[in-house]
């Protein structure tokens, strides 16, 4: 019906397709999770197709900052939202459907 057709538009005209991102790089655990969480409540109204969420590799970054990305993976895990892990080893994808 015409509600099919107007979700697919406005997911062509959102930038990145219909995928929104957020940057964790140097966050601390607890506010990074917290941000995945407000995200997550709020792409979920916005009917975006995926969050992704970077994290960097945490290599030369000061000590448990690399902590961030197995935070966000086992909060995520601890919710039972599926991601999948990015190729770049930096960042993970969550299918929003």
């Amino acid at each position: 019906g015409p509600a099919r057709r107007r979700r697919l538009s406005s997911e062509r005209d959102g930038t990145r397709g219909g995928m929104e991102e957020t940057d964790l790089h140097g966050a601390e655990v607890g506010a990074a999770t917290d941000k995945v969480t407000r995200l997550l409540s709020a792409v979920s109204e916005l009917k975006m197709s995926a969050l992704k969420v970077i994290y960097g590799q945490g290599k030369n970054s000061e000590m448990g900052r690399a902590k961030v990305g197995p935070a966000v993976r086992e909060f995520l895990a601890g919710q039972h939202i599926a991601f999948i892990e990015a190729q770049d080893g930096g960042s993970l994808i969550v299918p929003l459907s």
